[in-house]
């Protein structure tokens, strides 16, 4: 408690030179805006932890990352459709690969086998993607690998949307 306190003051401190150190300017306010907003969640830090909102913030935040990293791959996709098909489509399924194989690690598993097979409509954009997983969990003492491993079916269905039936995880223990 009084390491968060010390914490909480040591950062105010720091906060209140910079501000005085910035020139007047039109960015003022949103400094101001930011630096409240961070001393809010430092004052809340110990409430987050002891309902143990800190786990699903990570996870919230994990999922809102691969999304944003998926919209903008889709955007290059679009970009890239003249450059020459199959080469951005294998881009696309290694980076979707490496996407999938760190919301597993998020999940506490590590991919030992990842395969995507990606299904072209007609107007050549992707129509269709099926993910087949491999892999053991980080912790195997732990008991709750279906727990996490259904975490993560949830995940690649709510981040890529993706049917279920589309999606195979097979753990290894």
């Amino acid at each position: 408690m009084m390491q968060w306190m010390k914490n909480i003051i040591c950062s105010i401190c720091i906060l209140g030179a910079l501000m005085h150190i910035l020139p007047d300017s039109a960015y003022r306010k949103y400094v101001n805006f930011y630096v409240g907003l961070l001393i809010i969640l430092m004052v809340l830090q110990p409430l987050i932890s002891v309902f143990s909102l800190d786990e699903t913030f990570t996870k919230t935040l994990q999922i809102q990352e691969l999304k944003r990293e998926l919209s903008e791959l889709n955007l290059t996709w679009e970009g890239l459709e003249d450059l020459g098909t199959k080469r951005v489509e294998e881009a696309w399924k290694e980076e979707l690969e490496t996407q999938i194989t760190e919301a597993a690690k998020a999940c506490e598993f590590e991919v030992s086998k990842i395969n995507i097979e990606l299904q072209t409509g007609e107007d050549g954009n992707i129509a269709a993607v099926s993910v087949s997983l491999q892999v053991t969990p980080l912790y195997p003492s732990k008991d709750n690998a279906q727990e996490k491993k259904a975490e993560l079916y949830e995940m690649i269905m709510d981040v890529y949307e993706i049917e279920r039936d589309q999606i195979q995880i097979t753990v290894w223990e």
